[in-house]
């Protein structure tokens, strides 16, 4: 852990953001990595949303705020749909105190294609 996660971890704002910015890789790292698969330029996906290729990095690097539309949009011109599933915190909270051990739980989210995923807990999910 970072010594900016840890900060963070300390305060219950602190503790909100991390939480988001860890939502937020997570989604983009995953839809970097179906764009990649899939061979889809951050240009055809602009066209494909009918927005600009600005926008879309935006949405991709995390700059713009990317609504669960838009989410099922990218999702959908890449040739996939969107899952969302809520997970319990990866770590049990500390007894007394209100930082959990680890602060890396977040809402855990798949982009499937109809395949066996795993969100690395021993729940597997289909589409």
């Amino acid at each position: 852990m970072t010594l900016i996660e840890q900060l963070l971890s300390q305060t219950i704002d602190g503790k909100k953001e991390l939480i988001r910015q860890e939502l937020i890789v997570s989604v983009t790292e995953q839809l970097w990595e179906a764009m990649g698969n899939a061979n889809i330029s951050k240009a055809d996906l602009a066209r494909a949303l009918n927005k600009s290729k600005s926008h879309v990095t935006q949405l991709l690097s995390g700059e713009r705020n990317m609504t669960l539309a838009t989410l099922a949009d990218l999702a959908d011109a890449i040739g996939l749909r969107v899952q969302v599933r809520l997970a319990e915190p990866a770590q049990p909270r500390i007894k007394g105190t209100t930082s959990p051990v680890d602060p890396a739980w977040i809402v855990g989210s798949t982009i499937t294609t109809g395949t066996a995923v795993s969100d690395g807990s021993n729940n597997k999910a289909t589409a």
